[in-house]
């Protein structure tokens, strides 16, 4: 839709030109009238564009949603298992345990799936192209930045991965 939105403007842009140099009124009056149909063209497709959008993200939304609500009912139906046999101690933590690896490696990939998908040269490029038609020096920020690594988050849910598993090391070590 962006795409023909776009073309539309070219077409509009060009009417306009050629509707100035033919001087012709009349001609000049159709090429005005196909360049404002155009030109509301590319708006329609602009508008569809948002619309089709706004429609990937809500089912992007309401997929994620359904995984974390299948998630949220397993963690449930195995603490009312855990209730039914008094094993609360036991079983909670190893629930919770799955569920936070299962949102820390969420975050994980939500965090490195940019990354992932452009190349770093490529931003790089771009932020050259940027700071050369703004009069800006990036040369020094581009050589000194490092490319990111993963999320602070991803990197925190690690350690605490770490430090959930030694703790149930320890207790299981302990129990024996």
């Amino acid at each position: 839709m962006a795409r023909n939105a776009r073309k539309c403007e070219k077409e509009e842009a060009a009417q306009k030109i050629q509707a100035i140099e033919k001087g012709n009124p009349e001609m000049a009056r159709i090429y005005a009238t196909n360049a404002i149909r155009k030109k509301n063209e590319a708006l329609n497709y602009l508008k569809m564009s948002a619309r089709f959008d706004t429609v990937a993200s809500q089912i992007s939304s309401a997929v994620t949603t359904g995984m974390v609500s299948k998630t949220m009912s397993n963690v449930v139906s195995g603490l009312e298992k855990a209730v039914a046999t008094d094993n609360v101690e036991k079983v909670y933590p190893r629930r919770i345990s799955g569920f936070d690896h299962s949102t820390s490696y969420m975050d994980s990939a939500m965090s490195t799936s940019g990354q992932l998908t452009t190349p770093m040269d490529q931003v790089d490029e771009l932020i050259q192209q940027v700071g050369d038609s703004h009069g800006l020096d990036v040369k020094m920020a581009l050589r000194s930045s490092e490319a990111p690594s993963g999320s602070p988050i991803a990197n925190a849910s690690v350690a605490d991965q770490n430090d959930e598993l030694t703790q149930r090391l320890n207790a299981l070590r302990g129990g024996i």
